[in-house]
């Protein structure tokens, strides 16, 4: 919106088009003329979602003054495509807004923390099922997670618990994921050793071993061979837990991916990998 007083204008223009919105306001207390009165004030500065199709969405903003719908940047300063948010980062967004009532600590996103974070969903607590950003800086292991909107306005939650993160996918640049999975191996290397003697796991050991699964099983690795070898130990994490049927389902992605592998590291992991899973399985 071009002046934030439109909004709650605004507001009823869309109810009464029916079209879905996300506007969210609040209301702040002001003193004028020796008087306190409560002023409704958009949250999101000038923003309105409108969750509807590009024809409705341009329809209405051309019967409507005052409206216009933002592009995306592209280089050279040409004329981008109208911005779209997808509903999954939509639905996350309003989850987070939701949470808090009053003080929302809303910051500007940064180049910094938008490459350095991994894309993450938070498994439990008040923000459980968000998906936004990882900000490591309280931690290796936990923090907070940022949930932005395109590159308009992102929200830090609270601190999450370790135990709540799940990674979808790493940040885009570094040795993040090798540097996970060597820091595993040896712990992948001991459970082994104890499933081979079929003997239970130690506590501490197998709190990692379900600390990896819980964290990593839905991570999206694009590099083949990098997701080899996460897939491998992945599906010897699930066999030494004795999850044959999660086990079997990544044993399954490996055999598809078989026929791409040209490294010889990975073509020698790859099977000793079946090696093992058909003891265990």
């Amino acid at each position: 919106m071009r002046s934030s007083q439109n909004a709650l204008r605004f507001r009823e223009l869309l109810t009464a088009a029916q079209i879905e919105f996300f506007l969210p306001t609040i209301h702040q207390v002001v003193t004028k003329d020796g008087k306190e009165e409560s002023l409704e004030k958009p949250l999101l500065f000038s923003y309105v979602f409108m969750h509807t199709n590009e024809r409705t969405a341009l329809d209405f903003t051309a019967a409507n003054d005052g409206i216009t719908l933002l592009r995306d940047h592209v280089p050279d300063r040409k004329i981008g495509p109208y911005m779209i948010v997808p509903d999954r980062q939509m639905e996350s967004f309003m989850r987070a807004v939701g949470y808090y009532t009053d003080n929302i600590p809303f910051v500007s996103p940064t180049p910094d923390m938008l490459v350095r974070g991994d894309k993450v969903r938070i498994l439990g607590g008040p923000f459980k099922g968000v998906e936004g950003l990882l900000e490591a800086q309280q931690g290796k292991d936990g923090g907070r997670v940022i949930v932005r909107i395109a590159d308009l306005v992102a929200i830090p939650t609270i601190e999450i618990d370790p135990s709540f993160i799940q990674v979808l996918e790493f940040a885009p640049v570094g040795k993040h994921l090798y540097k996970k999975l060597d820091s595993f191996e040896p712990r992948l290397r001991k459970a082994i050793d104890y499933r081979k003697k079929n003997k239970p796991l130690p506590t501490k050991l197998n709190d990692h071993i379900q600390m990896f699964i819980r964290r990593f099983s839905e991570l999206k690795v694009p590099a083949l061979n990098a997701r080899i070898r996460f897939l491998c130990y992945l599906s010897l994490a699930y066999a030494v837990q004795r999850d044959d049927t999660h086990a079997l389902a990544v044993q399954q992605q490996l055999v598809e991916l078989h026929p791409s592998v040209k490294s010889d590291s990975s073509l020698k992991l790859l099977k000793r990998t079946f090696a093992l899973l058909s003891q265990f399985l």
